[in-house]
């Protein structure tokens, strides 16, 4: 006698995600998906729509997810325990080497786009170190941390930095723990949080490439690599040695470091 196969209870439910995806190149994800089939009559909930589709193979191809489950509840651990903005718009230091604030600003070159990671010193305002990669990624920063600390100690300073994925990222914030860092970002959305980080970035902008080569032909990546990166390597020295400050009683950021009793740790011209 030979056993019946026992009809499957979603056939009805697969065919009709079959032919839904078919129509539409399988775009349709699982959330509206369950609204179509629900429109047809058949009650089913999300949960059961996308059991059926991820059985069948019926998922939508369009915004597929890149991570897997653990690495999605890994990032959202990271979204949800960012560090605190001990900052909170106080760009001043009393100390020299104790405070510092970061950010990644865009070189446009004839060969791509490369990115410049700063770090500057708000006792008086100095690029304490500075980075140019090609991606903007977590080794970009924790490079550009490395060669602030071959020249001083980090151990319970401070460094400042936006929400950006490359700050919050795991790699980039153990590193700053293993040297005894404390981390401390901005609050979302909020640029005024690393105003000053933002002002020299205007400052190497608008001095330093815009007047060399015009915003428009910077913008559309028509200087070669070589000229833009040695133009910032220059002027950062240029900016530590010699460009004044009215902050720092017209004196440049080297001049002031060097006449503050403070003022006795090295100074980093270059990367």
């Amino acid at each position: 006698m030979t056993r019946r196969t026992k009809p499957n209870p979603d056939a009805q439910i697969i065919n009709i995600i079959r032919d839904i995806q078919n129509q539409q190149c399988y775009s349709v994800g699982y959330r509206r998906m369950t609204v179509e089939v629900n429109n047809r009559g058949i009650k089913a909930n999300r949960k059961k729509i996308q059991r059926i589709m991820k059985e069948n193979e019926l998922l939508s191809v369009v915004r597929s997810k890149r991570y897997s489950p653990e690495a999605y509840k890994r990032r959202k651990e990271l979204k949800e325990n960012i560090p605190e903005n001990l900052l909170k718009r106080n760009f001043t230091s009393g100390t020299p080497r104790k405070v510092f604030v970061t950010d990644i600003t865009y070189l446009f070159t004839t060969s791509g786009v490369y990115y410049l990671n700063i770090i500057e010193d708000l006792f008086n305002r100095e690029i304490v170190a500075w980075k140019i990669g090609d991606s903007p990624d977590a080794k970009l920063c924790i490079d550009t941390v490395k060669i602030l600390a071959n020249y001083c100690p980090l151990k319970d300073t401070i460094i400042h930095s936006d929400q950006g994925s490359t700050y919050t990222s795991y790699d980039y914030r153990d590193y700053l723990k293993s040297l005894g860092v404390k981390q401390s970002c901005s609050y979302r959305g909020e640029c005024w949080d690393n105003a000053a980080m933002e002002s020299f970035n205007g400052i190497l902008k608008t001095e330093c490439l815009y007047n060399r080569y015009t915003k428009k032909d910077f913008k559309e990546c028509k200087i070669k690599k070589d000229r833009v990166f040695a133009s910032v390597r220059n002027f950062i020295a240029y900016y530590n040695n010699y460009r004044t400050k009215p902050l720092l009683g017209n004196l440049s950021p080297r001049e002031y470091l060097i006449r503050n009793p403070r003022g006795t740790l090295p100074v980093i011209l270059a990367a």
